[in-house]
Parts: C-alpha cells; structure tokens; sequence
C-alpha cells in the first residue's frame, strides 16, 4: 500500500489551511500516520502563502521540523504577477508544473486530499 498523501491546497481561507492542511500534515507525521506527506499550493493559494507572514512561517516549519514537502504551481503563482513565485522559492517550496505531477500520482493510486 502506498504510504503517501499529498494535500492539494486550493482553498485560500487561512482557517482551512491552519485548521486543516497544516495541521493534518503535521499530525501525519507525527503519528506515522504517513511515511510521506507532500502539500501542494494550488491556485490562489500560491498568492496567499506568498503575501500571508503565519502562512508562510508555518510552511517553513512543516518542512524543517516536520519533513513535509512543500511544491506549488509555477503556472498559478506567475499568473499573479509580482513575484509570488520567487516568494515561494525562497520558502523552500519547489515550484513547478504540477499538472503533470499531479496526473501521475493520480494515476499511480497516491492518496491526493483536496482542500
């Protein structure tokens, strides 16, 4: 069985993400619940975690303290201009195309939670 979940982010409202994504991704861990967790900041997410200092902090955290893996869309984060993807980079996130990654561990039975 595959010990991976992915939580695709999409939802921009900071309660979703504190109350949910983080903090399943970090209970995740925690508990062994997964071997890998991987969050990937969709949308206006990408907008959000690149403006939003508590956003961005606990991003930081779950993958120094906690190992997730943090990846965004690169076609979403250009789409807001400025420089969203640059912020993210400098997170630590690997911005990229996601639609393929996303197609594959779809197709390759990866737990993928949308939020």
């Amino acid at each position: 069985m595959n010990q991976k979940v992915v939580l695709l982010w999409t939802n921009s409202d900071k309660d979703a993400a504190f109350k949910m994504v983080f903090m399943y991704a970090h209970y995740s861990i925690q508990n062994k619940w997964w071997q890998e967790v991987e969050i990937i900041i969709w949308g206006s997410t990408t907008k959000l975690a690149s403006e939003d200092e508590e956003i961005a902090n606990e991003l930081s955290r779950l993958m120094t303290e906690d190992g997730v893996k943090i990846s965004a869309c690169i076609t979403c984060a250009d789409s807001y201009g400025g420089n969203v993807t640059e912020k993210l980079r400098s997170l630590g996130a690997d911005v990229k195309p996601m639609g393929p990654v996303l197609t594959e561990y779809l197709k390759s039975g990866i737990h993928v939670l949308t939020v």
